[in-house]
């Protein structure tokens, strides 16, 4: 995801950037963070759910997966169930939290901070 020439609007008093990460991807992490910490706005990094790890039994029980594979005419991989309960918990944490606003991404989006301006 890129936000080219385009303004990201945060008001930093009451807003919270939640990255997600899984725990084994460190060089993305690495890459990401320079350009979040250069916003100066408070961020939590979210422990994203691996999909590898998940148990069809589980995937099953989060998944109506008769309806997707009609949908989708394939099963849902467990990397993106991994990524969909992923985005879930990042939700919940800003839901639980006192903030605002909140932006929510993963660890491999790409931004320009000096195009980032705050309210």
């Amino acid at each position: 995801m890129a936000f080219k020439n385009s303004m990201l609007s945060l008001d930093s008093q009451h807003s919270i950037m939640l990255v997600i990460n899984l725990e084994r991807a460190t060089e993305r992490l690495a890459y990401v963070l320079p350009n979040i910490s250069a916003l100066a706005i408070p961020y939590e990094i979210v422990t994203a759910v691996d999909g590898r790890e998940l148990s069809q039994e589980k995937i099953k029980s989060i998944v109506d997966t008769e309806s997707y594979q009609k949908f989708f005419k394939m099963l849902p991989e467990p990397g993106t169930v991994g990524c969909s309960l992923s985005h879930e918990k990042a939700l919940k944490r800003f839901l639980e939290s006192d903030n605002e606003f909140a932006l929510i991404f993963e660890d491999d989006v790409f931004f320009d901070p000096a195009h980032a301006r705050f309210l």
